[in-house]
């Protein structure tokens, strides 16, 4: 079987957007299609700290005004690929 890979960058305009992927993405609402035995490793930003702060207080610091209305916070991207390229030997161990 070939390896997959998926990439997906969304636009996020409001602070709101940044909580529910936040959300998803930690696990903090149910989320039926993930493992629940699996952890997400979070790359930026502090694990006990909500990401919608840590965006929130990069804007501040970085811009003197405050974004527009319809201004794009932040770009969400995800880069996933199959369990066979991460494991071909063995792609029921994905995820250890």
């Amino acid at each position: 079987m070939a390896s997959l890979a998926i990439l997906r960058v969304e636009k996020l305009k409001t602070f709101s957007n940044i909580r529910g992927s936040e959300a998803h993405t930690a696990r903090l609402q149910e989320t039926l299609n993930a493992d629940p035995q699996k952890i997400n490793i979070r790359l930026i930003g502090e694990s006990d700290r909500p990401l919608e702060e840590i965006v929130q207080l990069t804007i501040q610091s970085r811009t003197k005004y405050k974004p527009r209305k319809d201004a794009v916070l932040c770009s969400e991207m995800l880069l996933s690929a199959s369990p066979e390229y991460f494991r071909p030997h063995d792609p029921s161990l994905a995820g250890e």
